[in-house]
């Protein structure tokens, strides 16, 4: 078990990664503090200390899509007004891409004008615009 003071110099150093600036606001003299932070990063209990905090603020810094899902799902059944628990039925809804408008096409092409050419020659033809760069406004496209 750390003492208090060197309790506080660890969390303050995660602060901004300045061991002296962690020294004095850790309540260490301004006049020892680059000395007292400099010899308490070397103390092994401090850089367990340190490396104990870092890894519980990875832990709660987590945020992944089964968090966001897990709190709008608890939201969704518990939350205190309607209008909130609407909202977290729809976010979930959105997640499970329930409300994605979709929209039909039909795309029909004039084949009129290739009926002269061969199917060779429609080969070629799509192999040489294949090859071409398009152009696009006044920038040269080359597709790859």
């Amino acid at each position: 078990m750390l003492q208090t003071k060197r309790q506080s110099f660890a969390r303050e150093f995660l602060v901004d990664r300045n061991a002296t600036k962690a020294a004095e606001r850790a309540g260490y003299s301004v006049h020892t503090a680059k000395q007292q932070g400099s010899r308490l990063l070397t103390c092994v209990d401090v850089q367990d200390e340190i490396a104990a905090l870092e890894a519980a603020q990875v832990e709660a810094d987590q945020v992944d899509r089964s968090f966001v899902i897990a709190g709008l799902r608890e939201l969704a059944l518990n939350a205190k007004t309607e209008s909130n628990r609407v909202r977290s039925y729809e976010l979930l809804g959105k997640t499970l891409r329930m409300f994605v408008d979709m929209s039909e096409s039909t795309v029909t092409h004039d084949v009129e004008a290739l009926q002269s050419f061969t199917e060779n020659e429609l080969r070629l033809m799509l192999d040489s615009a294949q090859s071409q760069p398009a152009i696009v406004g006044e920038v040269r496209v080359l597709d790859s």
